[in-house]
């Protein structure tokens, strides 16, 4: 059985999709039971509460083989990072008390700096919560931006013909994409099973110079084998055509994802 948080969300809903493919045992966690309800005529067992909720959390992961957890965005916080400390406290706390041994937690890049990167720090120090954990073997990713994210702002580009964000038009960066995920997690939790009973690539031992022996970070871009398209996107990019109001306009949709 696994534990699946956010698991009506962009990477939780893949990964359990895919886990109920290949006929796993499926736990899924979220706040609504009616969103949870596809996921659960296709064989998942579902479990709602808030994510802020350790008791119930604990209660989640209980028998559990692993859990795949994460901190949920929420917008309506009012202080964004008192919020994530929460929710990871609580997630933590859960996981010593369910006694549950394999988790992977959805960090970012950047997460291996602990301040300067706003949102993100949030989840350095979650990543330094679970480290704490005594006979855990956690799994870190750090994804980079995820290409769904733009999705939130088709409104503005659709009413006011621009996109806005916190990144300038001219600074590329690296995306991920929702439909490679749950391969990323595969290959990742792969390289670690390997690097955690010696056989790996000494060079990938410790991606994160902060990770425990039981705790492996592991960005994108350092997972051989996983297809991923910077390159191409980048050069997508330097071929758009912008106009006077800085909106990238091009022909064809950026490829995301294998």
């Amino acid at each position: 059985m696994i534990a699946v948080m956010g698991a009506t969300g962009n990477t939780g809903g893949v990964i359990s999709e895919r886990l109920l493919e290949s006929d796993a045992g499926v736990r899924v966690l979220g706040r609504s039971a009616d969103k949870l309800a596809a996921l659960v005529e296709k064989g998942a067992e579902a479990a709602v509460g808030e994510a802020s909720d350790a008791g119930y959390l604990a209660g989640a992961f209980r028998g559990a083989d692993a859990v795949y957890t994460l901190i949920p965005t929420n917008m309506q916080a009012d202080d964004y990072s008192a919020f994530q400390d929460r929710v990871g406290e609580a997630i933590t706390q859960a996981i010593r008390e369910s006694g549950v041994r394999y988790v992977v937690f959805l960090s970012s890049i950047g997460a291996d700096q602990p301040e300067g990167t706003g949102p993100i720090a949030g989840l350095y120090r979650q990543e330094g919560r679970l480290r704490s954990l005594e006979g855990v073997n956690v799994l870190a990713l750090r994804p980079a931006y995820f290409f769904e994210n733009h999705l939130h702002t088709v409104g503005l580009i659709r009413h006011q013909g621009i996109n806005g964000g916190a990144i300038g038009p001219d600074v590329l960066s690296a995306r991920a994409a929702r439909a490679g995920f749950f391969r990323f997690c595969r290959a990742g939790a792969a390289r670690a099973e390997r690097t955690h009973h010696g056989r790996g690539d000494a060079r990938h031992r410790r991606e994160d110079r902060q990770a425990g022996p039981s705790v492996r970070a592991l960005p994108l871009r350092r997972l051989r084998g996983v297809p991923h398209r910077h390159g191409a996107l980048w050069e997508r990019c330097r071929a758009h055509d912008r106009d006077g109001t800085g909106v990238q306009r091009r022909e064809d949709p950026v490829a995301g994802g294998p």
